[in-house]
């Protein structure tokens, strides 16, 4: 063997060892979960399949809010909000199956002296959830301010109660 054959037959060795030793530790070399050995039973968590009132229990339902020209329903965690905390909003937007863009801050409408955070679309909520920290030290007046893109292009900007 030539030496290009001897580091191909090298690595092909350290890959197949390699993959020995993941099965031997329960890890499947395909990065998936171990199969379960005989016997054993398995229980895979299922977060739709909580009752409603337990997946929103550590939500504030605010109801309907106006962003601009539209109305959303708005989510906001429980507890009084202070400075260094992390908060979360939920927004649902009307007729909207997570083709929307939906950004937020929490501050005053000036949103380049804020941090500005995307929203994810939740099927939990069957809406956009934010996550931000509260600013150091947070203004009496601050909001979550809210600006929608919708699939449309149209863009609409809104403040959501923080308290």
């Amino acid at each position: 063997m030539d030496g290009f054959e001897r580091i191909v037959f090298t690595l092909g060795l350290a890959c197949l060892g390699l993959a020995l030793g993941c099965e031997e530790i329960g890890m499947p070399a395909t990065g998936g979960p171990a199969a379960a050995s005989a016997g054993e039973k398995r229980e895979v968590a299922d977060p739709t399949a909580l009752p409603e009132a337990r997946r929103t229990a550590e939500l504030v339902d605010l109801g309907s809010v106006d962003v601009g020209a539209i109305s959303v329903r708005a989510l906001r965690s429980r507890g009084a909000p202070s400075a260094g905390q992390e908060l979360r909003l939920v927004i649902v937007v009307p007729d909207d199956d997570g083709t929307s863009s939906v950004t937020g801050w929490i501050g005053t409408d000036a949103r380049f002296s804020s941090a500005v955070v995307g929203a994810r679309f939740s099927e939990q909520f069957g809406g956009y959830e934010l996550r931000t920290t509260a600013p150091d030290p947070l203004p009496a007046s601050a909001s979550w301010w809210i600006e929608v893109q919708r699939f449309d292009g149209a863009t609409h900007v809104g403040s959501v109660p923080l308290r």
